[in-house]
């Protein structure tokens, strides 16, 4: 993006990018546990709250890209639910890893999640949002692993 756009511009859309993302998990209850540089990794207390800020940060994304068609941002988003390992303020172990695993599933604009996440979904609004999306085989991981993806798109 940096060098189709150069680094003003490109600075510019991250900054939205940031903001957006920020927003979304401080009004879902979460926490950013780090900046990636072009990404984030969040982490929620539930699995609802978790769910419906990957879906309300697509739907802004969506917002910001129909009013600015000539700047459009698109991200993937991975969800999955477990206990990581704490340490130094970060998150590390087999849940973290599996989540960027699931996330490098996904295309622009998807959110692909663990099935651990739909089992835990405790918000009945929610699940209407959940499609299958098949076995993924995850690098590092001995068996493929059930994924479903949420539809953020769809009339609330």
């Amino acid at each position: 993006m940096t060098r189709l756009l150069g680094d003003k511009e490109a600075i510019e859309i991250l900054e939205t990018h940031d903001a957006v993302i920020r927003e979304a998990v401080q009004d879902h209850n979460g926490r950013i546990v780090k900046h990636t540089g072009d990404g984030f990794m969040a982490a929620f207390t539930q699995v609802g709250p978790a769910v419906s800020n990957a879906m309300a940060i697509q739907r802004q994304l969506a917002a910001h890209n129909e009013a600015h068609p000539e700047r459009p941002i698109h991200v993937r988003i991975g969800l999955n639910a477990g206990v990581p390992v704490k340490r130094s303020g970060d998150l590390f172990g087999i849940t973290v890893q599996l989540a960027a695993r699931i996330c490098n599933e996904a295309d622009a604009k998807q959110i692909p999640a663990a099935g651990v996440i739909h089992e835990l979904c405790d918000d009945p609004g929610l699940l209407p949002a959940y499609r299958e999306f098949g076995r993924a085989k995850a690098k590092g991981f001995l068996s493929a692993v059930s994924l479903f993806e949420i539809e953020w798109d769809a009339e609330e």
